[in-house]
Order: C-alpha cells, then sequence, then structure tokens
C-alpha cells in the first residue's frame, strides 16, 4: 500500500512540475510582442511645411487594438511639396521588422512612402499597391527611426501606409496576463519542488 501511494505520489509531483514548465515556456513565449505607435514606443508625428490642423495635414492612428498602424500623408491641395513625419528614438541595439502596405489613388511618383533612419530616407513605394513583409532595418539605440510621406504638389488624394507586426529592440514587454503566467509557473515549479524535497521515503516494513 505504502509503494502504491509513492507511485501516486511521484506521478503527482511531476505532473505538478510538468504543469509548471509548460506555463513557464509560455510565458516566455508570449513576452515578444508588436510594437506600434502609442504602445512602447512613442511616435512624434511632424508636417513639412508646417501644415495647419484641420487642413488636410497628415495624420496618425492605431486599428486592430493597436496592433496596426496607419499613417496618411498631407493633402492640403496647396500645390507645393510636403512632407510628413513619424519618429521615434530607438531604445535599444538590434533589429526593427515590420510588415507593410500602401495605397494612393494618385499617379505613380506624385506620393512616395518610405523609412527614415538618422535623417536618411529610403524608399518603399511611389505608387499605390506596394506591399513588403518582414522589413528589416539594423538599428542602435538613440537612433533616430521613423516614417516619411512625401506630397508632390499636395492635390489628388493623400498617400496611406498600414504597419503591422511591428518590433523594435528593447520595446517589447510582458503584457499583463503574460506576467500572470510567470508568476504562476514559478508557483507551480516551486511547488512541485518542495513536494520533492519533502515526500517521505517508501518503507518496507511488514514486506518479506
Amino acid at each position: 500500500m505504502a509503494i502504491f501511494r509513492d507511485v501516486i505520489s511521484r506521478f503527482i509531483s511531476r505532473s505538478v512540475c510538468s504543469l509548471g514548465l509548460a506555463l513557464a515556456i509560455l510565458s516566455l513565449a508570449g513576452t515578444v510582442r508588436a510594437s506600434v505607435i502609442y504602445d512602447s514606443l512613442t511616435f512624434n508625428l511632424t508636417n513639412n511645411p508646417t501644415c495647419n490642423s484641420g487642413n488636410n495635414c497628415g495624420s496618425a492612428m492605431t486599428t486592430n487594438g493597436g496592433l496596426s498602424l496607419v499613417f496618411t500623408g498631407e493633402n492640403t491641395g496647396s500645390g507645393l511639396p510636403g512632407v510628413t513625419d513619424l519618429l521615434t528614438t530607438v531604445p535599444g541595439n538590434g533589429t526593427i521588422t515590420f510588415d507593410w502596405t500602401y495605397a494612393t489613388l494618385n499617379a505613380p511618383d506624385t506620393e512616395t512612402v518610405g523609412y527614415l533612419l538618422q535623417g536618411v530616407f529610403f524608399e518603399l513605394a511611389n505608387a499605390n499597391g506596394g506591399s513588403g513583409v518582414g522589413q528589416t532595418v539594423s538599428v542602435t539605440a538613440g537612433e533616430s527611426f521613423g516614417f516619411e510621406i512625401q506630397a508632390l504638389d499636395n492635390q489628388g488624394e493623400p498617400g496611406v501606409l498600414t504597419v503591422s507586426n511591428f518590433s523594435a529592440p528593447g520595446s517589447s514587454v510582458p503584457e499583463p496576463g503574460t506576467l500572470n503566467l510567470v508568476i504562476a509557473g514559478a508557483l507551480v515549479l516551486a511547488l512541485g519542488a518542495l513536494k520533492l524535497k519533502t515526500r517521505p521515503r517508501p518503507t518496507t516494513r511488514g514486506l518479506q
């Protein structure tokens, strides 16, 4: 009977440890998440030349629960060139990655979109329908990074850049739910270790 109880105890202890390990792995897998505007990075929107508020200036907003960014260039109707920037400071060394799509109703070369690194412009698209998956940019902490939409004459329709699956080094943090999983996994593992440490040794008294 004692041997039977010991077998059951071993099974329960191993199951508890397995559950704790699973929770810990799950929690760690969830700590790397996409970051977008107004999340763990702070982007600043500027129009150059200065655009009067409400006069079809450039804009930026998040959609899909904050997982996607929609960045729209200015469209003042002035007939003059204009630039809209969305910039942030890189929080760590590594690689920025993102997916993107670009849409505009204007003719090719009228609206141009790209990303900026330390003030240098890298073109992504200059016509409707441009897209990319897994775009990567090597960055260093403290550098300026962002997106730019250039309007040739500020007439017709603006360019619209949609960014998703955005991540940057040093910007991802555990969500509240993930943090709870970390704590739960640690507690379960500790409980399992305690059970293994304090489990009485099986006795063979009465057995020949």
